[in-house]
């Protein structure tokens, strides 16, 4: 396929809007029309945050949910989709902070939001984030930390989310406010990946 060239194909975009109409040719560098070009990119940049990001800092990997009640919310409000990464730096900012008694050091962390499962026409919006083990100091030397507990990160996530949510009036607070129980209700899951070391 040539990249980018109106002759070897297009897709017609309309706005009913403001009734204009775009051709978009097709393009491996964009919308991963092309899947060997995808890979390859794919695997470039894989390599690049192996090397040049993460180095030999120790990482997990973690992989955030939501169960199909809170997706609604997501699915029509798309800006909404940023929360999910920022309740869960957060969360792990806040309990890693803890744990090496240190709040001037922050967790490093790479985050992939997907809003896909293995059928396309289902919503599953989920994370899957590479989580230091650890603090980055200022000074830029590593703070490692004991092995995290994946509970407890759930649950604090769990609050945020749920707080931000209702926050945003994105959600109802329960029958007599007690959103304890709205936390405790199963609704979010998460699990902890395979480590590197």
């Amino acid at each position: 396929m040539d990249c980018g060239d109106l002759r070897c194909g297009f897709a017609r975009l309309w706005c009913a809007t403001c009734r204009k109409d775009l051709l978009l040719p097709y393009s491996c560098r964009r919308r991963c029309f092309c899947p060997s070009c995808h890979q390859k990119r794919a695997l470039l940049f894989a390599e690049r945050v192996d090397q040049e990001v993460l180095g030999d800092l120790p990482v997990r990997q973690y992989v955030v949910t939501i169960p199909k009640m809170l997706r609604l919310c997501f699915k029509y409000d798309r800006k909404l989709l940023g929360l999910l990464c920022q309740c869960f730096y957060a969360s792990v900012k806040d309990l890693f902070q803890d744990a090496a008694q240190d709040r001037r050091s922050l967790p490093g962390m790479i985050s992939s939001l997907q809003s896909y499962g293995d059928d396309p026409t289902r919503f599953y919006p989920h994370l899957h984030s590479l989580v230091t083990d650890g603090l980055v100091s200022p000074e830029g030397s590593f703070v490692p930390i004991p092995c995290p507990d994946p509970v407890r990160i759930m649950e604090l996530f769990r609050h945020k989310l749920i707080k931000a949510l209702l926050a945003r009036e994105k959600i109802s607070p329960p029958p007599g406010g007690n959103h304890a129980e709205l936390e405790a209700s199963g609704l979010l899951r998460l699990s902890r990946r395979a480590d590197r070391s």
